[in-house]
């Protein structure tokens, strides 16, 4: 198994010092008609029982792995970053499509995942949640008549502190230890990763299934 580095840990299952980190994960997702692959997704396997899984922090950090990745491409907006548009300007989906167009159905679709938007409405949706004063400026172009809100001018409240969890299991010998019961997220990060659709393959093994 390529990838591995010389960190050991405690393994939650057998309790040998062999759970170890690996950075050779990939991340597999497609946009329109193409697919794109997201290297050096990390993972944890124990070389003692075979226990498969992940450390504290792995899967926020292939999160925002896959995030930058995802940003260098000029024609992709994720849907949750679609649906950070209208949160941000506290739009409905009938306003977002009167604003960005795509039909009437189209920013729901957009948000789901189930289409996507041209390049250019892409490069368009990227800019208006970068910037307040590129929406405002793309409201008044597109002469609709709603006021731009921006949420994050708001305050918000304190974020509930998460307790920290042990590492997180996805395979392992033994079946009571399922990840829904026997362990936990440690931040908000790594639901958000968990919540991808597609799954994170390993080059040398197929770590999921």
């Amino acid at each position: 198994m390529s990838g591995e580095n010389k960190i050991v840990n405690a393994c939650p299952i057998c309790d040998s010092n062999e759970f170890r980190p690996y950075n050779d994960g990939e991340f597999t997702f497609r946009h329109v008609k193409k697919s794109y692959v997201v290297p050096n997704q990390e993972y944890a396997c124990c070389a003692n029982c075979g226990t498969r899984g992940f450390l504290p922090g792995q899967r926020a950090k292939n999160l925002q792995t896959i995030k930058n990745f995802q940003a260098s491409i000029p024609e992709y907006i994720s849907p949750s970053d679609v649906l950070s548009v209208r949160e941000r300007y506290n739009l409905t989906q009938k306003q977002a499509s009167q604003l960005f167009k795509g039909g009437v159905n189209g920013f729901s679709k957009w948000e789901r995942g189930a289409a996507f938007p041209t390049a250019s409405t892409a490069m368009l949706l990227k800019v208006a949640l970068a910037s307040p004063e590129a929406m405002q400026k793309l409201v008044e172009v597109a002469r609709v008549d709603f006021e731009v809100v921006d949420q994050l001018d708001e305050p918000k409240k304190p974020a509930k502190a998460l307790p920290l969890q042990s590492s997180v299991i996805i395979q392992c010998t033994h079946a009571e230890y399922r990840e829904d019961t026997a362990f936990n997220d440690e931040t908000e990060a790594d639901q958000e990763w968990k919540n991808l659709n597609q799954p994170v393959i390993s080059t040398a093994s197929s770590f999921l299934n």
